[in-house]
Protein backbone atom coordinates (compact mmCIF):
# COMPACT_ATOMS: atom_id res chain seq x y z
CA UNK A 1 0.00 0.00 0.00
CA UNK A 2 1.34 3.42 -0.92
CA UNK A 3 -0.31 6.60 0.29
CA UNK A 4 2.08 9.16 -1.18
CA UNK A 5 2.66 10.12 -4.79
CA UNK A 6 6.20 9.63 -6.06
CA UNK A 7 8.05 11.26 -8.92
CA UNK A 8 8.48 7.93 -10.69
CA UNK A 9 4.97 6.69 -9.89
CA UNK A 10 2.58 9.57 -9.14
CA UNK A 11 -0.57 7.52 -8.54
CA UNK A 12 -1.79 7.54 -4.93
CA UNK A 13 -3.29 6.34 -2.70
CA UNK A 14 -2.94 2.89 -4.20
CA UNK A 15 -2.40 -0.73 -3.26
CA UNK A 16 -0.92 -3.37 -5.50
CA UNK A 17 -0.58 -7.13 -5.69
CA UNK A 18 0.33 -9.91 -8.09
CA UNK A 19 -1.96 -12.80 -9.00
CA UNK A 20 -0.47 -16.22 -9.66
CA UNK A 21 -1.78 -17.32 -13.05
CA UNK A 22 -5.32 -15.93 -12.73
CA UNK A 23 -8.12 -17.27 -14.88
CA UNK A 24 -9.13 -14.71 -17.58
CA UNK A 25 -12.80 -14.97 -16.67
CA UNK A 26 -11.98 -14.52 -12.98
CA UNK A 27 -10.15 -11.28 -13.78
CA UNK A 28 -13.21 -10.06 -15.68
CA UNK A 29 -15.38 -10.83 -12.66
CA UNK A 30 -13.03 -8.94 -10.35
CA UNK A 31 -13.18 -5.97 -12.70
CA UNK A 32 -16.99 -6.13 -12.61
CA UNK A 33 -16.91 -6.23 -8.81
CA UNK A 34 -14.73 -3.11 -8.64
CA UNK A 35 -17.01 -1.27 -11.06
CA UNK A 36 -20.09 -2.21 -9.03
CA UNK A 37 -18.61 -1.00 -5.74
CA UNK A 38 -20.49 1.92 -4.15
CA UNK A 39 -18.39 2.86 -1.16
CA UNK A 40 -17.20 6.21 0.15
CA UNK A 41 -14.18 6.06 -2.17
CA UNK A 42 -13.96 5.14 -5.83
CA UNK A 43 -11.36 2.60 -6.90
CA UNK A 44 -10.05 2.16 -10.43
CA UNK A 45 -7.34 0.01 -11.95
CA UNK A 46 -4.12 1.92 -12.51
CA UNK A 47 -0.77 1.17 -14.15
CA UNK A 48 1.18 -1.73 -12.74
CA UNK A 49 4.02 -1.03 -10.35
CA UNK A 50 7.61 -2.30 -10.71
CA UNK A 51 6.93 -5.12 -8.24
CA UNK A 52 3.25 -5.91 -8.87
CA UNK A 53 1.05 -6.50 -11.88
CA UNK A 54 -2.28 -5.21 -10.53
CA UNK A 55 -2.90 -1.88 -8.82
CA UNK A 56 -6.03 -0.17 -7.53
CA UNK A 57 -5.91 3.59 -7.16
CA UNK A 58 -8.28 5.64 -4.99
CA UNK A 59 -10.41 8.32 -6.62
CA UNK A 60 -12.97 10.75 -5.35
CA UNK A 61 -16.44 9.27 -5.64
CA UNK A 62 -17.93 10.18 -9.01
CA UNK A 63 -14.54 10.92 -10.58
CA UNK A 64 -12.26 8.58 -12.51
CA UNK A 65 -9.18 10.77 -11.98
CA UNK A 66 -6.46 9.52 -9.71
CA UNK A 67 -6.00 11.86 -6.77
CA UNK A 68 -2.22 11.75 -6.90
CA UNK A 69 -1.98 12.41 -10.62
CA UNK A 70 -1.86 15.67 -12.52
CA UNK A 71 -3.06 15.35 -16.15
CA UNK A 72 -0.66 16.61 -18.79
CA UNK A 73 -3.33 19.00 -20.03
CA UNK A 74 -2.95 21.02 -16.85
CA UNK A 75 0.65 21.73 -17.65
CA UNK A 76 1.74 20.81 -14.13
CA UNK A 77 5.11 19.23 -13.58
CA UNK A 78 4.41 17.88 -10.13
CA UNK A 79 1.69 15.49 -9.07
CA UNK A 80 -1.05 16.79 -6.79
CA UNK A 81 -0.55 15.29 -3.36
CA UNK A 82 -3.67 13.75 -1.80
CA UNK A 83 -4.74 15.33 1.45
CA UNK A 84 -4.27 13.53 4.76
CA UNK A 85 -8.04 13.47 5.11
CA UNK A 86 -8.45 11.68 1.78
CA UNK A 87 -5.68 9.20 2.60
CA UNK A 88 -7.35 8.34 5.90
CA UNK A 89 -10.70 7.98 4.12
CA UNK A 90 -9.17 5.66 1.51
CA UNK A 91 -7.47 3.48 4.14
CA UNK A 92 -10.68 3.10 6.13
CA UNK A 93 -12.58 2.17 2.95
CA UNK A 94 -10.38 -0.81 2.02
CA UNK A 95 -12.08 -3.35 4.35
CA UNK A 96 -15.45 -2.40 2.87
CA UNK A 97 -14.07 -2.81 -0.68
CA UNK A 98 -12.58 -6.22 0.12
CA UNK A 99 -15.83 -7.39 1.71
CA UNK A 100 -17.78 -6.27 -1.36
CA UNK A 101 -15.44 -8.13 -3.73
CA UNK A 102 -15.64 -11.32 -1.66
CA UNK A 103 -19.44 -11.21 -1.61
CA UNK A 104 -19.67 -10.35 -5.31
CA UNK A 105 -17.47 -13.32 -6.18
CA UNK A 106 -19.19 -15.50 -3.54
CA UNK A 107 -15.95 -16.11 -1.72
CA UNK A 108 -16.97 -14.76 1.69
CA UNK A 109 -17.74 -18.27 3.05
CA UNK A 110 -14.39 -19.77 2.03
CA UNK A 111 -11.42 -20.12 4.34
CA UNK A 112 -8.18 -18.32 3.36
CA UNK A 113 -5.67 -20.41 1.46
CA UNK A 114 -1.92 -20.43 1.90
CA UNK A 115 0.20 -20.12 -1.21
CA UNK A 116 2.26 -23.22 -1.87
CA UNK A 117 5.61 -22.13 -3.38
CA UNK A 118 6.09 -25.59 -4.89
CA UNK A 119 3.54 -24.82 -7.62
CA UNK A 120 5.92 -22.21 -9.08
CA UNK A 121 8.37 -24.93 -10.12
CA UNK A 122 6.70 -28.31 -9.52
CA UNK A 123 8.75 -31.52 -9.59
CA UNK A 124 6.84 -32.95 -12.56
CA UNK A 125 6.00 -31.36 -15.93
CA UNK A 126 2.39 -30.73 -17.03
CA UNK A 127 0.67 -33.93 -18.09
CA UNK A 128 -0.39 -34.34 -21.70
CA UNK A 129 -3.49 -36.26 -20.62
CA UNK A 130 -5.14 -33.38 -18.72
CA UNK A 131 -7.06 -30.56 -20.37
CA UNK A 132 -4.53 -27.68 -20.34
CA UNK A 133 -5.47 -24.52 -18.45
CA UNK A 134 -5.47 -20.96 -19.75
CA UNK A 135 -4.33 -18.19 -17.42
CA UNK A 136 -3.16 -14.60 -17.59
CA UNK A 137 0.63 -14.31 -17.54
CA UNK A 138 1.87 -12.25 -20.44
CA UNK A 139 5.21 -12.98 -22.04
CA UNK A 140 7.38 -11.94 -24.95
CA UNK A 141 4.98 -13.50 -27.50
CA UNK A 142 1.24 -13.84 -27.92
CA UNK A 143 0.45 -17.55 -28.24
CA UNK A 144 -2.12 -18.72 -30.79
CA UNK A 145 -3.43 -22.17 -31.61
CA UNK A 146 -4.15 -22.32 -35.36
CA UNK A 147 -6.60 -24.90 -36.68
CA UNK A 148 -6.63 -25.84 -40.35
CA UNK A 149 -3.96 -25.41 -42.99
CA UNK A 150 -2.40 -21.90 -42.72
CA UNK A 151 -1.31 -22.16 -46.37
CA UNK A 152 -4.93 -22.08 -47.52
CA UNK A 153 -6.37 -18.80 -48.72
CA UNK A 154 -8.94 -17.03 -46.59
CA UNK A 155 -11.40 -17.57 -49.45
CA UNK A 156 -11.36 -21.28 -48.58
CA UNK A 157 -12.99 -20.42 -45.28
CA UNK A 158 -12.08 -18.52 -42.11
CA UNK A 159 -9.26 -20.02 -40.11
CA UNK A 160 -10.10 -21.16 -36.61
CA UNK A 161 -7.79 -19.60 -34.04
CA UNK A 162 -7.60 -19.40 -30.29
CA UNK A 163 -5.50 -16.85 -28.47
CA UNK A 164 -4.11 -17.95 -25.15
CA UNK A 165 -3.42 -15.52 -22.34
CA UNK A 166 0.00 -16.77 -21.27
CA UNK A 167 3.42 -17.15 -22.81
CA UNK A 168 7.05 -17.47 -21.83
CA UNK A 169 8.61 -14.28 -20.45
CA UNK A 170 11.90 -12.73 -21.53
CA UNK A 171 13.52 -13.58 -18.19
CA UNK A 172 12.45 -17.21 -18.47
CA UNK A 173 13.64 -17.50 -22.05
CA UNK A 174 17.00 -15.89 -21.34
CA UNK A 175 17.52 -18.37 -18.50
CA UNK A 176 16.71 -21.28 -20.83
CA UNK A 177 18.99 -19.92 -23.52
CA UNK A 178 21.89 -19.16 -21.15
CA UNK A 179 21.64 -22.42 -19.23
CA UNK A 180 20.33 -25.28 -21.36
CA UNK A 181 20.74 -24.15 -24.96
CA UNK A 182 24.18 -22.63 -24.48
CA UNK A 183 25.59 -25.42 -22.34
CA UNK A 184 24.52 -28.23 -24.67
CA UNK A 185 25.16 -26.48 -27.97
CA UNK A 186 27.55 -28.36 -30.19
CA UNK A 187 30.78 -26.82 -31.43
CA UNK A 188 30.87 -29.36 -34.24
CA UNK A 189 28.92 -28.07 -37.22
CA UNK A 190 28.49 -31.62 -38.50
CA UNK A 191 26.59 -32.58 -35.33
CA UNK A 192 22.91 -31.55 -35.32
CA UNK A 193 21.79 -29.40 -32.36
CA UNK A 194 20.07 -31.20 -29.50
CA UNK A 195 17.25 -28.66 -29.37
CA UNK A 196 16.62 -27.50 -32.96
CA UNK A 197 13.00 -26.46 -32.39
CA UNK A 198 13.62 -24.67 -29.10
CA UNK A 199 16.49 -22.83 -30.78
CA UNK A 200 14.05 -21.35 -33.29
CA UNK A 201 12.43 -19.24 -30.58
CA UNK A 202 13.67 -15.63 -30.50
CA UNK A 203 12.66 -12.73 -28.29
CA UNK A 204 11.74 -10.34 -31.10
CA UNK A 205 10.74 -12.81 -33.84
CA UNK A 206 7.64 -14.92 -34.34
CA UNK A 207 7.91 -18.71 -34.38
CA UNK A 208 5.51 -21.12 -36.06
CA UNK A 209 5.34 -24.83 -35.26
CA UNK A 210 3.16 -27.13 -37.34
CA UNK A 211 1.26 -30.04 -35.83
CA UNK A 212 4.01 -32.46 -36.77
CA UNK A 213 6.59 -30.28 -35.00
CA UNK A 214 4.58 -29.62 -31.83
CA UNK A 215 5.11 -33.13 -30.46
CA UNK A 216 8.86 -32.87 -31.11
CA UNK A 217 8.98 -29.41 -29.48
CA UNK A 218 7.26 -30.81 -26.40
CA UNK A 219 9.82 -33.62 -26.30
CA UNK A 220 12.67 -31.10 -26.42
CA UNK A 221 11.10 -29.13 -23.55
CA UNK A 222 10.85 -32.30 -21.48
CA UNK A 223 14.50 -33.13 -22.13
CA UNK A 224 15.58 -29.60 -21.30
CA UNK A 225 13.53 -29.69 -18.10
CA UNK A 226 15.28 -32.87 -16.99
CA UNK A 227 18.63 -31.10 -17.31
CA UNK A 228 17.88 -28.18 -15.01
CA UNK A 229 16.85 -27.43 -11.44
CA UNK A 230 16.52 -23.67 -11.90
CA UNK A 231 12.95 -22.59 -10.92
CA UNK A 232 12.78 -19.79 -13.48
CA UNK A 233 13.81 -22.12 -16.28
CA UNK A 234 11.39 -24.82 -15.17
CA UNK A 235 8.60 -22.25 -15.05
CA UNK A 236 9.28 -21.19 -18.65
CA UNK A 237 9.64 -24.73 -19.97
CA UNK A 238 6.41 -25.77 -18.27
CA UNK A 239 4.57 -22.96 -20.04
CA UNK A 240 5.98 -24.09 -23.38
CA UNK A 241 4.85 -27.63 -22.56
CA UNK A 242 1.37 -26.34 -21.77
CA UNK A 243 1.27 -24.50 -25.09
CA UNK A 244 2.21 -27.72 -26.85
CA UNK A 245 -0.52 -29.52 -24.90
CA UNK A 246 -3.03 -26.96 -26.13
CA UNK A 247 -1.97 -27.51 -29.73
CA UNK A 248 -2.02 -31.30 -29.40
CA UNK A 249 -5.44 -31.39 -27.72
CA UNK A 250 -6.90 -29.35 -30.56
CA UNK A 251 -4.82 -30.94 -33.33
CA UNK A 252 -3.58 -27.47 -34.24
CA UNK A 253 -0.41 -25.56 -35.00
CA UNK A 254 1.31 -23.32 -32.48
CA UNK A 255 2.14 -19.71 -33.30
CA UNK A 256 4.27 -17.58 -31.00
CA UNK A 257 3.65 -14.13 -32.40
CA UNK A 258 6.15 -11.43 -31.57
CA UNK A 259 4.86 -7.89 -30.85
Amino acid sequence: MSTKAEASYPFAPRFCWTFFRPDPEALDRISEAIQQYRGDIGWVFGPSSPNATTCLVATKRGSDQFVGYAPISRGLKEALEPSEEFIAQALSDIPSLCSHVEQYLRLDHLAPKSFDPRIVAPPDPPSADMVPPDFVEGGMHVAWIIYGDPREDEEDGPKQRRMLHFSITEKEWREIRADTLKNVSSTNEATPPLFPLLSRIEETESAYFRKAEVRALRGECLRARALTSEPLEIRGLDKLILLCNWAQHGAGDLLLRAP
